[in-house]
Formats: C-alpha cells, structure tokens, sequence
C-alpha cells in the first residue's frame, strides 16, 4: 500500500545575529518553507525564499529546528566568505530568489489549507497576502570582549 506524502505550506519568521570578519549583523526574515510528512521518513522542510536547501527531522518541531540550524550555517557561511557587512548584506539578499517548482508546489498547498483540506493542529494560519518574504539586514556594532574589564591574559591561573 503506497502512503501520500502529506505536504503543508509553511511561514517561518527568523532572527540571527551573524558575525563576520570584523562586522556584526542582525538578520531579520520571513521564509516560505514546504514541509512534507513522508511516511517511514519523517518530516523535510525545503526551503523556497530563502532557496537552495532542505532538512529532515523525525518529528515536526525537529525539522524546524535542523532546518533553522541549516539556515544559521548558511549565514555564517557567507559571513566566513564576504569581507565586509556590505558583501554580506548583497549575499545574503541574493538568497530571496523563489525556488520555482517548489513555488508552484506551496501555493497548491497554500489552496488545499484555504479549501480546508489540510490543516495542522497547534498551528496557526496566516494570509500570505500579508506577508513580506525575504531579508532586512542591518549592522550592528562589535565590542571587544576584553573592553571594559582587564585582561587575566592566557596563562590559566588558580581561582581563589
């Protein structure tokens, strides 16, 4: 007997504070995600805006939080490549572009909630309409850890 993949149409809001090389950033978002409930398989999220990557997790709240964990690693990762905030800033908004088989894909899910077909207990329904999707990115000052306190230097020492 073959099982269908139950797919839903997600919104994920997300904040991240990313530190580069010699620049801090605050990231401020709201992505379009298509979980899917395969069978025997667990839960996957793919992402849409941003594109480009997917994870899998058993449960529900376990997918949400590889595929945060994901979208963190992508942020350092263009952190770790750009030199500045403002490379930063044009990679990270060079992610917004949609994924667009996987769009066409969550807005027929996006129709099947609004007909009432699929719903998902303990969540939320939200009108796309109202939803800005992509990034605002804004810089944000670094302070030395050693500022305002004095070195103990790299010595280990016995505390007393």
């Amino acid at each position: 007997m073959h099982e269908e993949i139950e797919e839903y149409p997600l919104i994920l809001g997300f904040d991240d504070t990313i530190v580069g090389k010699g620049y801090g950033a605050n990231v401020h978002g709201t992505a379009r995600v298509l979980a899917e409930n395969r069978p025997g398989e667990g839960w996957w999220f793919h992402s849409i805006t941003p594109s480009g990557f997917s994870a899998r997790g058993d449960e529900l709240i376990s997918a949400y939080s590889a595929f945060r964990d994901a979208l963190h690693r992508v942020l350092v990762d263009l952190a770790y490549e750009c030199p500045d905030f403002e490379s930063f800033a044009k990679s990270v908004r060079a992610l917004t572009g949609d994924d667009a088989p996987l769009l066409d894909d969550w807005r027929r899910a996006v129709d099947r909630v609004r007909q009432r077909k699929v719903s998902l207990p303990g969540i939320s329904r939200v009108d796309t309409d109202s939803v800005d999707f992509g990034f605002e990115i804004q810089p944000i000052e670094l302070k030395s850890p050693t500022e305002n306190r004095e070195s103990l230097g790299d010595a280990p020492q016995v505390a007393a």
